[in-house]
C-alpha cells in the first residue's frame, strides 16, 4: 500500500521560548513552586503550538488547577512518606505498596487528562479507563523484577507501552502497537553488551594497582615493574576527575542508545486506522545533543536550558513522520464528523496531572 509521507514539523524559536521560560523561573521561586502547574501549561502550549503536521497545530487546552490537584497530591505523599520514615523507617516498606496500588489509578487518570487535553484540527485525544489491566502491567509485573535479577525488565517496558499505546485514541479511532517482546529484549541486549565493555575497563582499572601493590609489599614484582609509591594527591585529584567524566560520557552514551532505540521501535510499530508512523532517531546525534546541551547549560549557569531544550525537541520531531495511507484532510473529517455524532466527553470531577 503506498503510503505519503507527512513530516511532524517544530517551529519553536529560543528567543520566543526563553521569555516564557525565564517568568516561569521567576514566578515559580516567588510563589515557592506553587506556579509550577500554571508554568507547565503555558510551555505545554508553547510546545504544542509550535508542532504542526500537515500544516495543522496541535493545541494544548489543559486546566492548570487539574494539575495542580497533581502537584498537591504528589507534595502531600512526599511529605507523608519523609515523616513516616523518620519516625518509623521500616514503614518504607508500607509505603512502597501503598505507591503499587495507587500508581496504575494514577497513570490512568493522568492519560486521561493529557489525552483529553491534546487537539488536533479540533479533534481531542482519549484514553480509556482499563484499570484492570493497568493493576496488572504497573503493580504486578514490577514486584517480579527482584525475582527475575531484573531480566523481566523489557517485557515490563514492553507491556508498559503496549498498554498506554493501546488504549489511546484520536477521535473515535484507536492506536495500535504491532511490536513484540521479542523487539524490546533485542534492544536491551545489546545495551547490556555495551555496559559490560567500560564495567571491564574499570574493574581492571581498579584490580591492577590493588595487585601491584599486593606483590610489592609480598616482596614479588609488580605489572609496573616499579617500585610502590605514595601516590600524590593531584594524581588522586586527575584521576577521580577522569573517572567522573568517562562515566558521564558513557551514561549518556547508553541513555542516548536507549532512547533512539526504543524511541524508534515504538514508534516504527503504531498505527492509526490505516495510518503508520515512522522515527528515525540516530543514537550518535541524540548522544552529541545531550552532550553539548548539558555543556552549555553548565557553563552559562542553566540560562541556556531554553535552547538546549528547543534544540533537542526540533531534533525529535524532525525525526518522526505519519506514513498516511490517504489524505489525511478526510481522514480527519471523518473523525470530526464521528466526535459530533457521539458527542464530546466532558472533564471529570477529578481531573489530575502528575506528569507522566
Amino acid at each position: 500500500m503506498d503510503h505519503t509521507k507527512l513530516p511532524f514539523e517544530f517551529s519553536g524559536k529560543t528567543t520566543e521560548y526563553f521569555g516564557i521560560w525565564i517568568v516561569n523561573v521567576l514566578l515559580t521561586i516567588i510563589t515557592l513552586g506553587f506556579y509550577t502547574p500554571w508554568a507547565k501549561v503555558r510551555t505545554r502550549r508553547y510546545f504544542y503550538g509550535s508542532t504542526t503536521l500537515d500544516n495543522s497545530a496541535f493545541d494544548y487546552t489543559g486546566d492548570p488547577l487539574a494539575i495542580f490537584k497533581g502537584y498537591l497530591i504528589a507534595i502531600l505523599l512526599f511529605i507523608c512518606y519523609s515523616i513516616v520514615i523518620n519516625f518509623y523507617p521500616p514503614a518504607q516498606f508500607i509505603f512502597i505498596i501503598f505507591l503499587l496500588l495507587i500508581m496504575p489509578w494514577l497513570v490512568i487518570r493522568s492519560m486521561m487528562f493529557r489525552a483529553r487535553n491534546t487537539v488536533f484540527r479540533n479533534i481531542r485525544f482519549s484514553f480509556g479507563q482499563r484499570y484492570g489491566q493497568a493493576y496488572k502491567i504497573f503493580s504486578g509485573l514490577p514486584l517480579l523484577l527482584p525475582f527475575t535479577l531484573g531480566l523481566i525488565m523489557p517485557y515490563l517496558v514492553y507491556r508498559q507501552k503496549q498498554f498506554l499505546i493501546n488504549n489511546s485514541n484520536f477521535g473515535t479511532s484507536p492506536f495500535s502497537f504491532h511490536a513484540g517482546a521479542r523487539d524490546f529484549y533485542k534492544a536491551f541486549a545489546l545495551l547490556l553488551v555495551l555496559m559490560i565493555l567500560p564495567v571491564i575497563g574499570i574493574l581492571a582499572a581498579i584490580a591492577i594497582p590493588a595487585y601491584n601493590e599486593y606483590i610489592t609489599a609480598a616482596g614479588g614484582r609488580s605489572f609496573s615493574a616499579q617500585p610502590a609509591e605514595t601516590p600524590d594527591v593531584m594524581v588522586i585529584i586527575v584521576t577521580q576527575v577522569i573517572i567522573t567524566f568517562v562515566s558521564i560520557l558513557f551514561s549518556l552514551m547508553f541513555y542516548a542508545y536507549l532512547e533512539a532505540r526504543i524511541n524508534n521501535l515504538v514508534w516504527n510499530n503504531v498505527e492509526l486506522a490505516t495510518h503508520r508512523f515512522s522515527s528515525a532517531l540516530r543514537a550518535r546525534d541524540l548522544l552529541w545533543i545531550f552532550a553539548t546541551n548539558m555543556l552549555a547549560i553548565i557553563l552559562s549557569f542553566g540560562l541556556l536550558v531554553p535552547w538546549a531544550k528547543i534544540r533537542l525537541t526540533r531534533y525529535r520531531l524532525g525525526k518522526l513522520s505519519m506514513l498516511a495511507t490517504s489524505s489525511l484532510d478526510g481522514f480527519v473529517k471523518r473523525e470530526q464528523e464521528k466526535a459530533g455524532a457521539v458527542g464530546e466527553e466532558i472533564g471529570e470531577l477529578f481531573d489530575i496531572d502528575i506528569g507522566l
